[in-house]
């Protein structure tokens, strides 16, 4: 963000997708949690948020989701980089 008219480019897409967001919540309390525009307006930012770094797919997990499954090499090392983050 720091970088010149990159960080511009970055906190303005940023903005954008907070605001579906919000926009996809207050819909869907608005229109009832069944629309599937709201559905897919919400999926959309919860694929492209620079936030949510765990993958869909772990080949440790055998089968299994790499969200949904604790005990993946990708979720213990994030659990022990959130450890040593608050250790600090």
């Amino acid at each position: 963000m720091f970088l010149p008219y990159v960080g511009e480019v970055v906190a303005g897409a940023t903005l954008v997708q907070q605001a579906l967001g919000l926009g996809a919540t207050l819909g869907k309390i608005a229109l009832g949690s069944d629309n599937a525009t709201m559905n897919w307006i919400e999926g959309l930012v919860e694929a492209t948020n620079p936030m949510n770094t765990r993958s869909e797919w772990s080949s440790i997990d055998y089968g299994n989701t790499g969200r949904n499954t604790t005990w993946t090499i990708e979720n213990l090392l994030g659990m022990a980089g959130d450890v040593i983050g608050q250790l600090k």
